[in-house]
């Protein structure tokens, strides 16, 4: 069993990402429980989003231009470009890459993983408007006359993986 209230020490660990995009910080924290115990935490990070752009290369071939210059041959290209980060989307792929790495740590620091824990996050909104009604009962009828405005309202609510949390036991 995982003890938190015995918290010795946290460390960040500086590599490069799983995906091999480039040197970026794969965000992974540490916490020593007991001699026994550890727990990792791997943050999961958002989705790259971008679109395709078509751009000009050249060939490496010349032609003669209209003045009797020489001209590079290009052709059109279609390219991914990134143009952001997602606000929804999590990069599954990079966040199992990110794991294996960790757990492939792990045991070599001699620690069997026990579990694996998603940390789930959230956000929620919601609006309600009422608009005074009101209703008169008729003199000569069993029905009501209702007056006013109208009343509206909406919520949503989502969730994320912000990262896992790693549980391993150090094997005798």
């Amino acid at each position: 069993m995982v003890c938190t209230k015995n918290l010795i020490s946290q460390q960040n660990i500086s590599a490069e990402p799983a995906n091999g995009a480039g040197l970026a910080e794969l965000d992974v924290r540490r916490y020593l429980v007991t001699d026994t115990n550890k727990v990792v935490y791997v943050k999961a990070f958002f989705r790259p989003v971008g679109k395709n752009v078509t751009v000009k290369v050249p060939t490496g071939d010349k032609k003669k231009g209209l003045f009797g210059g020489e001209k590079d041959v290009m052709t059109k290209e279609t390219r991914w470009e990134q143009t952001g980060w997602s606000d929804c989307l999590i990069d599954g792929e990079r966040l199992s890459k990110d794991i294996g790495t960790a757990i492939k740590t792990l045991n070599q620091e001699g620690y069997e993983v026990v579990t694996i824990m998603p940390i789930v996050s959230g956000s929620y909104n919601y609006q309600y408007q009422s608009q005074g009604i009101s209703s008169n009962r008729r003199v000569l009828s069993e029905t009501e006359k209702v007056s006013g405005g109208a009343s509206y309202g909406y919520g949503y609510g989502y969730s994320y993986t912000e990262g896992v949390s790693i549980i391993a036991k150090r094997i005798s």
